[in-house]
């Protein structure tokens, strides 16, 4: 789908059929192709970084807009171009064509089969980036003519479509901009979004919502995470990340990251039958602390007036592995929003950092931290480590049908971590064990039991590691039973 460009002996016929309401259409038009200095959609290679919306490729020419007279010329202009709106939806056409520029309609009824009006929130994202800043730059401008001609007082287009003023032409109306917070919240490695009941299902994204007046953008973002999901974000922590221009229908985002306030934790992470558990099986403090104590510091999410229908914390390694299409998606109820967004992106670069900061994954890193299978079955809690490398050793959780002992598992295990980590001597330490009934469809799983042969396994800290990767899931275990 591409942009629809009219030339301007087309605007001419426009202004026939309906003086006033086309008037509105052409200033704004006409305001357009004065910023444009050079080839219409020129630069989209050089603009693929910013944002949505905002990788305009023309010049605005600001010098140039209160200057009729040469506002007049450009638009007179045998090369001059015109975008067409009606009621809100901008032209497009749907040819195969790389080049958006090369699809200039000469003539609307001689090209009606190509041409359509299109949404431009709906089909925006797919469009090249200088496409879609072009026609929100146009809809933003139309859409704020057409609101202020019903005030009572009459004004008239100045600075070439950029303002509007009184019959000298003297501006005092500029078009309105409605800053809105976007903001992404987090809590160790893990982070919080929302989704809202009328999104398609699945769907979860940033919390964002308007600053108000006398408010600070900072302090618009610790009300509005409040507001909207109980959770109390840290004032200092908060940063600029970017912005983008939403006309949707005239916002401007403006992005930042922050940090949750983390809920107050007991002194012992584990109960006492988990920390009998623990101590039994050799556990380290640490590996409590970056498991168990990392999911107990979330803080808990109320959402009290019912602005979002759910919101969840969600562990960047999760998000990581959905980014890069490594979760199964038939078992994934999720997306989130594209980069042409900048809660898309905001996202993105949050986990692409944490990553970088981590370093390039080893292949000890790319052993999975849980493999479970459905219905009712045995696990185990493993410390893998590689001898001699100093490498960090890494927990992961074992679970599997087919496995009538707990030992099975383990030798399961161990090949798959040799397979993986050629080269380097694999070390296992299991941690105990016990069972796990798990009904993936109804997104409940239950940890429960022990091992005969490996000791009870501490299963707050099983737990830990199961919600990083079903974030969906209810969780239970219990110390009771086999």
């Amino acid at each position: 789908m591409h942009l629809g460009v009219l030339r301007h002996k087309l605007l001419g016929a426009l202004v026939s059929s309906g003086r006033h309401s086309t008037a509105r259409h052409i200033c704004t038009s006409r305001s357009l192709q004065c910023s444009a200095q050079s080839p219409l959609i020129s630069q989209e290679a050089q603009l693929a970084s910013t944002p949505h919306y905002a990788a305009l490729p023309l010049d605005r020419a600001t010098h140039l807009r209160k200057e009729p007279a040469e506002l007049g010329r450009l638009a007179e202009s045998p090369q001059a171009l015109f975008v067409a709106l009606y009621k809100g939806q901008n032209l497009v056409t749907t040819t195969a064509s790389d080049s958006a520029a090369a699809q200039l309609l000469e003539d609307v009824q001689g090209s009606s089969e190509e041409a359509q009006w299109m949404n431009l929130r709906n089909e925006g994202p797919a469009m090249q980036p200088g496409s879609a800043a072009l026609l929100a730059l146009a809809r933003g401008l139309v859409l704020w003519h057409e609101s202020e001609i019903a005030e009572a007082a009459p004004t008239y287009p100045a600075t070439g479509g950029h303002a509007r003023g009184n019959a000298q032409g003297k501006p005092s109306m500029w078009p309105r901009t409605d800053p809105a917070c976007i903001m992404l919240v987090a809590c160790g490695d893990y982070m919080l979004l929302g989704r809202q009941s009328r999104w398609a299902p699945g769907r979860y994204s940033l919390l964002a919502g308007f600053s108000e007046i006398g408010e600070t953008l900072e302090q618009a973002v610790v009300r509005e995470v409040l507001e909207e999901s109980g959770v109390a974000v840290e004032p200092g922590s908060i940063r600029y990340h970017s912005s983008q221009p939403w006309p949707f229908p005239r916002s401007l985002m403006i992005g930042f990251t922050s940090a949750a306030v983390p809920a107050a934790v007991p002194e012992l992470l584990l109960s006492a039958p988990g920390l009998k558990a623990a101590k039994s099986v050799g556990m380290l403090d640490q590996e409590i602390e970056h498991t168990a104590g990392e999911l107990l510091r979330l803080p808990v999410i109320d959402i009290p007036d019912k602005e979002l229908e759910a919101a969840r914390w969600f562990h960047s390694d999760w998000l990581r592995a959905f980014i890069a299409g490594r979760l199964p998606s038939d078992t994934v109820p999720f997306t989130m929003p594209g980069t042409h967004s900048l809660a898309g992106r905001i996202i993105t670069s949050h986990v692409h950092q944490s990553h970088m900061d981590q370093g390039p994954l080893t292949s000890l890193q790319q052993l999975p931290e849980l493999t479970i299978g459905q219905g009712t079955f045995k696990y185990i809690l493993v410390r893998v480590s590689l001898r001699n490398t100093g490498e960090q050793p890494r927990l992961v959780v074992r679970g599997d049908v087919a496995s009538g002992y707990h030992a099975d598992i383990r030798d399961k295990l161990q090949f798959e971590a040799q397979h993986l980590c050629k080269g380097d001597k694999v070390q296992l330490e299991v941690l105990g064990g016990g069972r796990m009934e798990h009904h993936p469809e109804q997104q409940i799983l239950s940890i429960y039991g022990f091992s005969t042969g490996f000791g009870q396994a501490p299963h707050e800290v099983t737990a830990a590691i199961v919600k990083r990767w079903l974030p969906f899931h209810d969780v239970t275990i219990s110390y009771d039973g086999y």
